[in-house]
């Protein structure tokens, strides 16, 4: 199999950025509470101080997303998590993909032939991503190959 990189997605920036905001006002409740003259109870402090500390967990993680096509299939990891020493790692071989699906504005369904589906939600050149998505499959379904030989279109 050709394991080098074709091309490497993100999460979209607007995607991000709304992730990154509702961080910021999270983290502006939590300091106005603390500030409240007269005084908030402690359980208000932990629930909106839980919820700040999910949301920035998910913020970091959202700016560490990749997704990378390759002639393997399409890999998706995390840089930031594999970092601090979580290496989750998911590869769908194109020689799994069973059926692909647009949801929405900016969602893909994959799924494998064993059924489960998998997720590809607002990502950086949707457009983009997902036609490559879908040649590469119907690529693999005439030729038994998902890369094409040079010089040939499909």
């Amino acid at each position: 199999m050709d394991e080098t990189i074709d091309k490497t997605y993100r999460i979209a920036a607007d995607a991000r950025m709304i992730s990154a905001g509702s961080a910021a006002v999270l983290a502006g409740a939590l300091a106005l509470l603390a500030a409240w003259p007269a005084g908030v109870p402690a359980l208000s402090l932990v629930l909106v101080a839980a919820v700040f500390a999910v949301s920035a967990a998910a913020n970091l993680s959202n700016f560490g997303d990749r997704i990378e096509l390759s002639g393997e299939g399409i890999r998706q990891h995390n840089v930031l998590l594999a970092a601090l020493g979580w290496k989750k790692e998911t590869l769908l071989a194109w020689s799994d993909v069973a059926q692909v699906a647009r949801h929405r504005r900016r969602t893909l369904f994959v799924w494998n032939r064993a059924g489960k589906k998998h997720v590809f939600d607002c990502v950086q050149n949707f457009e983009e991503f997902e036609e490559e998505v879908r040649r590469r499959s119907a690529l693999l379904a005439t030729t038994g190959s998902p890369v094409m030989p040079a010089g040939e279109t499909p």
